[in-house]
């Protein structure tokens, strides 16, 4: 049903029918509006009003629209859409707050910014719900590598992590350097290392929840 809708509002976008986009706008205006504004670091009306409009104003030229295939549903994919205009506005702002000179007013403006509000909080737990469900299907595939990864994201070093896998006891000193040098290689190889696989794992739990890695940013 989703996909002869696509099709359907293709055709007549590309026929000229710029109003048929209207249909949309009345199912999921509401929904992106509130996704917009969950998402977006910078909570001013008039940007999260900007960033719909180039998203809408996007699918109006039809190719978005004609690319879509029905393999998920057309909210998740219109979704989808949304986020990376959402991604573009985030980076930006990013980029505009980097290059300011720190001031006072900035700090304070930093602190609001940063505040947790509920809505925030929630999107957090959400972030971190995806991190644990990668864990959880990296230990299926290689539980010492989740285990690694577990370690790592409590901030322990290599040699921490190395002590704790010798029992924390009192181990010879070239013991404890070899465990090190086997688990930073471990942790680091690329394609099969510990990192390698659990951002393999990740990417897939972000891809199916139509995000990307800067979502991670608050959790």
């Amino acid at each position: 049903m989703d996909y002869d809708l696509g099709q359907e509002i293709c055709r007549k976008l590309r026929a000229g029918y710029r109003n048929t986009i209207m249909e949309l706008y009345n199912r999921y205006a509401h929904l992106f509006a509130a996704f917009a504004r969950h998402r977006l670091f910078d909570k001013d009306p008039h940007e999260i009003e900007s960033v719909l409009s180039k998203f809408w104003l996007e699918l109006l030229n039809g190719k978005a629209i004609c690319k879509y295939n029905g393999k998920a549903s057309l909210q998740t994919y219109l979704t989808v859409i949304l986020n990376r205009r959402i991604i573009d506005a985030n980076r930006k702002l990013a980029r505009e707050r980097k290059a300011e000179p720190l001031t006072h007013k900035n700090e304070e403006d930093d602190q609001r910014h940063h505040q947790q509000t509920p809505e925030t909080e929630l999107m957090a737990k959400e972030q971190c719900k995806l991190i644990q469900k990668a864990l959880v299907q990296l230990s299926d595939q290689s539980p010492r590598d989740a285990n690694l990864i577990r370690m790592n994201l409590e901030g322990l070093s290599y040699e921490q992590m190395a002590a704790r896998e010798l029992n924390w006891g009192s181990v010879d000193p070239e013991e404890l350097k070899r465990k090190v040098d086997a688990i930073k290689k471990q942790f680091t190889r690329k394609e099969t290392g510990s990192m390698a696989k659990f951002k393999n794992v990740l990417s897939r739990c972000l891809d199916t929840n139509g995000l990307d890695y800067t979502d991670l940013l608050n959790c």
